[in-house]
């Protein structure tokens, strides 16, 4: 799989997976918030530049995202990540408690006829299914 790098801050990188057209995102640590929603806009630009509007979130390697980021990409990002051709999320996550809740509430409030979401815990069981979509 041929994978170019797009973006990489202090709290994530974006790689971009040419052969499967979808974009591999790498959270790790506790994202700061200006660097969480730079990352996520730049998803935007990303869905635009490449016209793809698949998502692979890898939290694994996450401590936990703010309750006011959370609710900033429920309720500014995702409506501009859609008019922008975002359509699916395969959602990587590991066992701390606090991420997949910050995970869920995300992910709860997504109508799935919009935006297909679905989580993970295997990376080879995401990519299959984004692959399926």
């Amino acid at each position: 799989m041929e994978s170019e790098a797009v973006f990489t801050n202090d709290s994530c990188k974006i790689f971009y997976e040419k052969e499967d057209r979808y974009f591999h995102i790498k959270w790790f640590g506790f994202p700061r918030s200006i660097d969480f929603r730079l990352a996520c806009n730049t998803v935007i630009d990303l869905i635009l530049k490449y016209k793809s509007g698949k998502l692979l979130t890898d939290n694994r390697d996450a401590t936990v995202f703010s309750v006011s980021d959370q609710k900033w990409l429920n309720s500014e990002w995702l409506p501009n990540a859609i008019k922008a051709g975002y359509y699916c999320s395969a959602t990587l996550t590991n066992d701390d408690i606090f991420v997949k809740t910050a995970i869920k509430n995300i992910s709860n409030k997504r109508d799935q006829n919009i935006v297909k979401t679905k989580l993970f815990t295997n990376e080879d069981e995401a990519i299959a299914w984004l692959k399926s979509i």
